[in-house]
């Protein structure tokens, strides 16, 4: 199953634009991100966990990128969400990169089985970070399953 079919027919949240989007949003309000795995944060000291979201310096001088607009708007999303104290504010996808030629990446591979669940925020100098839990079976967070709890 390609990774647009997961967000989709699997998780319920379908994909703006294939290439383009880095997630998206459910009906009911639950976030889920595309990230990349070699993004990943190991805390040891404290056995926590984060993935980068966005690092907003890398985009200075293209501010209208539209992936970046959209993930902008699903950090806004996320925030709002954890605000409220929802305690489901979004999960992430882990992807792991091919870099092109020109210096750009698409996903060669990610995860299906699992998702991580986003269980805090954090803003740093090096961007806009998810705090992750652990891996959950994607059935557990399909909306089918949603619906029967």
């Amino acid at each position: 199953m390609g990774i647009t079919a997961l967000f989709s027919n699997t998780l319920g949240a379908p994909l703006h634009h294939r290439r383009m989007s880095w997630g998206s949003i459910r009906n009911d309000g639950v976030v889920f991100l595309r990230v990349w795995d070699e993004e990943r944060l190991l805390e040891t000291r404290r056995g926590r966990t984060f993935a980068r979201l966005a690092f907003h310096d890398w985009y200075e001088g293209n501010p209208d990128n539209w992936g970046y607009r959209e993930r902008n708007q699903h950090i806004d999303a996320l925030e709002e969400r954890s605000k409220s104290g929802d305690t489901e504010i979004g999960y992430v996808v882990m992807c792991t990169p091919r870099y092109l030629e020109n210096g750009n990446r698409e996903i060669d591979s990610y995860v299906a089985e699992t998702v991580r669940r986003i269980i805090g925020l954090q803003r740093r100098r090096t961007g806009m970070w998810a705090e992750l839990g652990p891996a959950i079976d994607v059935a557990f967070v399909s909306p089918v399953c949603a619906d029967q709890h």
